[in-house]
C-alpha cells in the first residue's frame, strides 16, 4: 500500500477506527466528506490495539498509528505521536487537531501547518491529587493548541460557557457534531408491547447506566422494557458492562444487546419509544445517539449537563433530569412516557455540512495560520 507524500488535510486525534466514540465518529465522518470532495486525507491517530496496522486506507483515509508504549486509565502514551503528525502535517495546508488531547499543546508548536481546533469536552480524571494534575495538564494544553490554532470549533456555546477553560473559547464556532438519520420501519428489537425505554452509545462510567437500570428497575411494568446497545472501550467500560449483564440476567425486561452494527441501528430507533441519555460528567458534550434520535421525532430524557441540555429545546422534545440522580430519573422516565412520538425534526443545513464548508474554504484560501 503507497502512502502519499503530500496530503491537503491531516486530522490528528488519540483515537481512530476500529474505535468508537463521539470524538471518533465526528473525525470520521467530516474525514471521509472531504475524500468525497477529493481532497487527499490522512489521520494520525495512535495504536490502541496491537493487531491493529501501522498504516492502512479506511474509506479513502490514509490512517497512521503510532505506537503505544504506556497506557494510564484511558489515555495513551506515544513518543512517536507528536513528531508522526508533524511528518504527514508538514505539506498540508490544514491540519485538525480534536481535542482534549494530551500532545496537542507539544504539537501545536512543533507543527507550522494551519490548524483549526475541535474542543470536543473537557478531559475528567478520577476525583484525586494526581487526577487533578492530570486534568491541569490536559486543560494546559489545551489552551496552548487552541491560542495557536487559526479556527477552533466546539459542540455548543453552552458547553463552551461552562468549560474549564472558557476563555480559551470565546472565539470558537459552535458546530454540532455530524448525525446520521437512521429511518426504517422494522422495530426488530421490540419484545413486548409495554413501553420501551433505549439507550445507544459506548458503556462508559460517565453515561450513568447503573443509575438508568436502577431507576427503570424501579418504575416498569411487567411488559416494558430498557434496551441498552453498545460496547465497552475500557476497563472501567467492561466492569459497568457486566453489572448490567447481571441485572439483565435478574430482570428480563432488561435487555443487553451490546454492539449494534450500523445497517440495524435505524432498527434500534425504530424499536424504542424514548432514548434516555443519563450521562454524569462534563465528559459528555453533545450526544450524537441522543441527536439521532431527536431527529426522528423520539422524545428524550436527558442529564441537565451543558452542551447535552441543548437538545432539550421543548417541552415535546423530551424531559431534562439532575445529573447522577436517580430519583429525578425515575421521575423523567415516568414524565417521558406520556410523550408521543414526533414527526421527523431534520435540520436544513447539517453539522457535516458547515464542517465541510468550513474546513473546504481554508484549504481553498491563501491564508496564513
Amino acid at each position: 500500500m503507497r502512502r502519499q507524500n503530500k496530503y491537503d488535510y491531516v486530522v490528528a486525534l488519540n483515537y481512530y477506527l476500529p474505535h468508537t466514540s463521539g470524538l471518533t465518529d465526528v473525525a470520521r465522518r467530516v474525514a471521509e466528506a472531504l475524500v468525497g470532495r477529493g481532497f487527499k486525507v490522512c489521520v494520525v491517530c495512535q495504536r490502541h490495539d496491537k493487531s491493529l496496522l501501522k498504516f492502512e486506507t479506511i474509506s479513502g483515509v490514509d490512517v497512521v498509528r503510532a505506537t503505544v508504549i504506556a497506557r494510564i486509565a484511558n489515555g495513551l502514551l506515544s513518543i512517536t505521536f507528536p513528531f508522526l503528525v508533524r511528518r504527514y502535517a508538514r505539506h498540508a495546508r490544514v491540519l485538525h487537531l480534536h481535542l482534549p488531547m494530551l500532545e496537542s499543546g507539544l504539537i501545536s508548536y512543533i507543527c507550522s501547518t494551519k490548524k483549526i481546533v475541535t474542543y470536543q469536552c473537557d478531559f475528567v480524571a478520577q476525583q484525586s491529587f494526581f487526577g487533578k494534575q492530570i486534568e491541569n495538564v490536559m486543560d494546559l494544553s489545551s489552551r496552548v493548541s487552541l491560542k495557536r490554532s487559526f479556527r477552533s470549533i466546539v459542540s455548543s456555546a453552552d458547553y463552551a460557557s461552562n468549560s474549564r477553560i472558557s476563555s480559551a473559547l470565546l472565539t470558537s464556532v459552535a458546530i454540532s457534531p455530524p448525525i446520521q438519520i437512521h429511518n426504517s420501519s422494522n422495530p426488530s428489537f421490540r419484545t413486548s408491547a409495554g413501553f420501551h425505554y433505549g439507550f445507544l452509545g459506548r458503556i462508559a462510567p460517565e453515561k450513568g447506566l447503573l443509575n438508568l437500570v436502577a431507576a427503570f428497575s424501579s418504575i416498569a411494568g411487567i411488559e416494558d422494557r430498557l434496551l441498552v446497545a453498545g460496547s465497552p472501550v475500557s476497563s472501567e467500560g467492561k466492569a459497568i458492562y457486566e453489572k448490567l449483564n447481571l441485572s439483565a440476567e435478574r430482570d428480563p425486561r432488561i435487555i443487553v444487546i451490546g454492539f449494534v452494527p450500523e445497517p440495524k441501528v435505524a432498527d434500534f430507533y425504530a424499536s424504542i419509544d424514548a432514548f434516555v441519555f443519563p450521562s454524569i460528567n462534563s465528559l459528555e458534550a453533545f450526544g450524537i445517539a441522543q441527536a439521532e434520535a431527536k431527529a426522528l421525532g423520539i422524545p428524550l430524557v436527558t442529564s441537565d449537563l451543558p452542551g447535552v441540555r441543548t437538545l432539550i429545546d421543548s417541552s415535546t422534545t423530551g424531559v431534562l433530569v439532575r445529573p447522577d440522580d436517580i430519583a429525578s430519573l425515575v421521575i423523567g422516565l415516568e414524565k417521558v412516557r406520556q410523550m408521543k412520538r414526533l414527526p421527523p425534526m431534520y435540520a436544513e443545513k447539517s453539522g457535516l455540512d458547515e464542517y465541510v464548508e468550513l474546513i473546504s474554504f481554508l484549504l481553498s484560501a491563501d491564508i496564513k495560520n
